[in-house]
């Protein structure tokens, strides 16, 4: 019964391959008759197609199908009838079944290949493995400039046939690696070792509890690189973090000079309890967040920031609203290298509001007067009268400056290595008299006692000093971040209150107050250029971080590390007021004796001032 099917099995193959051959010659023997005078060629191709029942595939561009052509055919087969058309068009035609393809001729001396005239077709094969020598399926190789095309089985065996050409280049490509161009001259067995495209997925991150691939890592974990902070011209690193921690809230609530940032990773969860992070700065978990906004952008490596439960993994409860893990900037072994970054930029209010101008001022208080069946005023009585136009925003708004400077050398040798930088950054107010100045360092050294000891050193002192003013609460009652006197009025909410007739400075130097220009304000707002030139409060604090680690090296992939770290904080805050706003004058600066402490004042030692 096997023996017979064979020749059965043999004639009904051979019979479907003539078929398939018979019934495509057939059609190009088809003979036709056209007569066409001025036509698209696209036109004529479907002429074609409904005579023939061929079906033809082709690129519009290619044939360039708005030319028009004339072509008197008269029973002629198909295949001249192409030939006569597209000829003059340096187009080919293929015949698969019942589909015509047109296509471009190649020009073998235009691909740069070289032909041996007759030359019998080459085969190369070859293996295509990895960086580890196992073997790569699904690796595509094409010839340059050529249509032939081969993918690697599961063995990672190749085989492409590349014609008669003598002198060609083979691309190999896989997604994942990096992508290989091989020229080959005479060979015909060719291995290729593709190496892996290195992508995010690849990179070490820190976590809690040792360091990590992020392809590994299925926690919720944001990771900064230093160069994604370090050129922003911020603050503080947090700063910098605002639109680059996805789910983080990160916002400055006062927006003066110097003030903290709130970081909120995951929500309030506590009323009492506080709503903070854990920062941990080289392995040394923080107690609160001084050290880590005193950091300088530049000086960090990377950050790492934990949002879900396993940032309790090492650290408890303390890491319960989320951990920032910061890394900071260390020496590695080579010559010195120096680095200096600098910039600058500026600060303006994004908005003011619209309030009245004088003349305005001065006609809707005669027209409320009027309404309200009152007297006028006397000072507005007189018709021929002037008056101030004073812009109170503008009296206490600026453009501020913002600038930071850095200088940072690191270097050393396989055993040791240093790390020093330092930095100073200033950053005015937009409101007169508020701003903050930084002073900064950061000293890195790394030490390897022996083959599996080794010891690492991080020291990073900073001064800063924080220059406040009154500038949110009441008109007669500030409110003053840190704490200090409210018997001052806020400087912004007075500039929008106070009538624009009031002037800066009265003639004899004394500020324009409600007392001392003739009735021209009937309410006690205190003159916020006063507020800000006479109040005076400024904080100097020192700040310090050292923490030291010593690493142990058990056994190959088994480390013992241990960190040890201490922070110290001296800060002193000065300010004080005069007697009253209400009556001050340009002079009463000089005779104003600074109240030493914070909320030392009090107030008999107010109205002594």
């Amino acid at each position: 019964m096997k023996i017979s099917l064979i020749p059965v099995l043999i004639l009904t193959f051979g019979w479907c391959s003539y078929a398939t051959e018979s019934s495509g010659q057939s059609l190009l023997d088809k003979k036709l008759a056209l007569k066409i005078r001025n036509e698209e060629i696209k036109k004529v191709i479907y002429q074609i197609e409904k005579i023939t029942d061929a079906k033809f595939m082709y690129s519009p561009q290619l044939i360039q199908s708005f030319r028009k052509v004339d072509l008197t055919v008269n029973n002629q087969k198909l295949s001249d009838v192409l030939m006569e058309l597209f000829t003059p068009l340096d187009i080919k035609y293929e015949l698969v079944e019942n589909y015509i393809i047109l296509n471009k001729k190649e020009d073998a001396t235009k691909k740069g290949i070289t032909t041996g005239q007759g030359n019998p077709p080459r085969t190369i094969t070859g293996k295509i493995t990895d960086e580890n020598g196992q073997p790569l399926e699904g690796v595509s190789i094409k010839l340059q400039n050529g249509t032939a095309i081969a993918v690697t089985k599961a063995d990672g065996r190749y085989t492409i046939n590349t014609g008669d050409a003598t002198d060609i280049t083979l691309l190999f490509s896989s997604v994942g690696y990096i992508n290989q161009e091989i020229k080959i001259t005479g060979k015909t067995v060719i291995n290729v070792m593709l190496k892996k495209l290195v992508t995010n997925l690849d990179d070490v991150v820190v976590i809690a509890y040792g360091k990590a691939s992020r392809r590994s890592i299925t926690n919720s974990i944001v990771s900064l690189s230093g160069k994604d902070v370090e050129d922003i011209p911020v603050a503080s690193a947090a700063e910098a973090m605002v639109g680059l921690v996805a789910g983080a809230n990160i916002s400055i609530p006062s927006g003066e000079p110097g003030s903290a940032p709130v970081i909120r990773i995951r929500g309030v969860g506590s009323i009492g309890a506080g709503n903070n992070p854990l920062f941990v700065v080289d392995g040394y978990p923080l107690n609160s967040a001084d050290n880590f906004n005193q950091i300088s952008p530049a000086d960090i490596q990377s950050i790492q920031v934990l949002k879900d439960a396993a940032a309790c993994a090492i650290y408890g409860s303390r890491g319960g609203n989320g951990i920032i893990l910061v890394t900071t900037k260390r020496g590695s072994a080579g010559k010195p290298r120096f680095n200096f970054t600098t910039h600058t930029g500026f600060q303006q209010v994004s908005k003011k509001v619209d309030v009245l101008n004088s003349p305005q001022f001065v006609s809707y208080l005669k027209d409320a007067y009027a309404n309200g069946g009152s007297t006028l005023p006397t000072p507005y009585t007189d018709p021929n009268a002037t008056y101030a136009n004073t812009d109170w925003q503008n009296a206490i708004f600026k453009t501020a400056l913002q600038s930071n400077i850095q200088l940072s050398a690191s270097g050393g040798s396989d055993n040791a290595r240093y790390y020093i930088a330092g930095s100073y950054f200033k950053q005015d107010g937009i409101i007169k008299g508020t701003g903050t100045d930084r002073y900064s360092m950061r000293m890195n050294y790394d030490a390897k006692l022996s083959r599996k000891l080794s010891i690492g050193i991080s020291m990073a002192p900073s001064f800063s000093r924080v220059d406040t003013r009154p500038i949110s609460g009441t008109f007669n009652g500030s409110t003053i971040t840190g704490g200090g006197s409210s018997i001052v009025g806020a400087s912004v909410t007075d500039a929008l209150l106070l009538p624009p007739v009031l002037p800066q400075f009265i003639a004899n130097g004394d500020y324009g107050q409600y007392s001392n220009t003739g009735n021209l304000v009937t309410i006690n707002i205190y003159n916020p250029v006063a507020t800000l030139d006479l109040y005076q409060d400024h904080t100097n604090s020192f700040r310090g971080l050292g923490t030291t680690f010593l690493e142990w090296e058990i056994i190959k992939g088994l480390t013992f590390k241990t960190n040890v770290g201490g922070e110290i904080l001296f800060s002193r805050r000065n300010w004080y007021v005069p007697a009253t706003l209400a009556t001050a004058s340009s002079t009463t600066r000089e005779s104003i004796q600074p109240c030493i402490g914070r909320y030392c004042c009090t107030t008999d030692q107010q109205q002594q001032l």
